[in-house]
């Protein structure tokens, strides 16, 4: 009986699910609208003083990791796939290595993304996805890194909630996080969980603790999305207060807190307020349109209007936080460079979501080693 009942929440959880994204997916695509009360922006290139380019470093890590961990993961990709050459400058190295860091030193902080909650008995960012075929629940899916001598903690942010209640959340939890370790906290927050984490730092002013070493934004909403600008009052308006037996409404504001005049206003105020003693790392996606999975397929054509290299919800412009070191832009649609929907035993997953093979081990090991270089 328990399992029947947990099967039924499961069905009736992924229907919402892909209930909401076909549903804005099937609306009119509409035009992306500024007005007077957009902050400007400018863009600058990567040789900025207020970026560093760390691609050609990452890129070298990531290709020894692929070459080590050869034929241990599945969804292995050749290295040069797994990220888009975007003009870089030649490497250097004879040979790819991997540096001899202590991992021991490191707890890494994973931090979810919008509706994140709402799957997290089924899946989280990065996980092995092993619990999908009946192995393990989805917090025990990071034994890989845990072998590696991480240490590994999830904070699952509330999935429908905007990013100033999330703030406060990510803030109170790294703090507990904090007290509880000595070793060096890496944050890697997928989508909206980097926008919700930002906004944690400023949060603590002066009193940040010491072993908060580092943010990695991947696939990061860092200056919102024009797709939440163009969606909000929709959400707001029939999907806010729909029942989700995993993901209460909360205040509600999750996909306006995303919107390009939301969040964009917010970053061009707050940046400076980011604790100078964290260090910031960027890592982007986009694919062409024939390799992004169907249920994002018309976001990825909206955002296409403004620039093709989308990741389906984010360009990949919006996706850099100022001032940090980009490590690059991924070959990878928004939802196959954390989640591993084509790892379920489920038609309900694996259908919709039919471009979703991506070697997300090999990439978060080689985020967490090119960090530790830094330390």
């Amino acid at each position: 009986m328990v399992t029947t009942m947990r099967v039924n929440c499961y069905i009736l959880d992924v229907i919402i699910v892909f209930l909401i994204v076909a549903f804005f997916g099937c609306c009119p695509e509409p035009p992306i609208k500024y007005n007077d009360h957009n902050p400007p922006g400018i863009f600058l290139p990567i040789a900025s003083q207020s970026t560093v380019d760390g691609r050609v470093r990452f890129r070298e890590t990531l290709c020894a990791v692929t070459e080590a961990r050869k034929g241990k993961y599945p969804d292995e990709r050749p290295c040069a796939d797994v990220l888009h050459n975007l003009d870089e400058p030649k490497s250097t190295a004879t040979r790819p290595f991997i540096s001899n860091v202590n991992n021991r030193m490191i707890k890494v902080v994973i931090v979810t993304g919008i509706f994140g909650e709402c799957i997290a008995d089924y899946l989280l960012p990065f996980s092995d996805g092993k619990y999908f075929e009946g192995y393990q629940p989805p917090r025990d899916g990071y034994d890989y890194l845990k072998k590696l001598g991480y240490e590994v903690e999830v904070i699952v942010t509330k999935g429908r909630a905007s990013t100033e209640a999330n703030g406060m959340l990510v803030r109170e939890r790294l703090q507990e996080i904090s007290r509880a370790t000595s070793r060096n906290i890496v944050i890697v927050a997928y989508s909206k969980g980097t926008t919700d984490v930002l906004h944690a730092l400023t949060l603590f002013k002066e009193d940040i603790p010491k072993n908060i070493s580092a943010l990695v934004s991947v696939a990061g909403v860092v200056a919102g999305t024009p797709i939440a600008d163009e969606f909000a009052g929709v959400y707001d308006s029939l999907l806010k207060e729909v029942p989700w037996s995993t993901c209460p409404p909360a205040d509600g504001g999750a996909v306006k807190s995303l919107s390009r005049s939301e969040q964009f206003t917010w970053l061009s105020q707050h940046q400076h307020q980011l604790p100078k003693s964290v260090k910031y790392y960027s890592l982007a996606a986009f694919v062409p349109s024939e390799r992004v999975t169907t249920v994002l397929k018309r976001f990825h054509t909206l955002l296409s209007r403004v620039d093709p290299r989308n990741d389906g919800q984010v360009l990949i412009q919006d996706a850099i936080i100022p001032g940090s070191t980009i490590l690059g832009y991924v070959n990878a649609d928004h939802w196959a460079v954390a989640y591993g929907f084509n790892r379920s035993k489920y038609p309900l997953w694996r259908r919709p979501v039919n471009h979703n093979s991506f070697p997300r081990e090999v990439l978060i090991e080689s985020i967490l080693r090119y960090v530790a270089q830094d330390f």
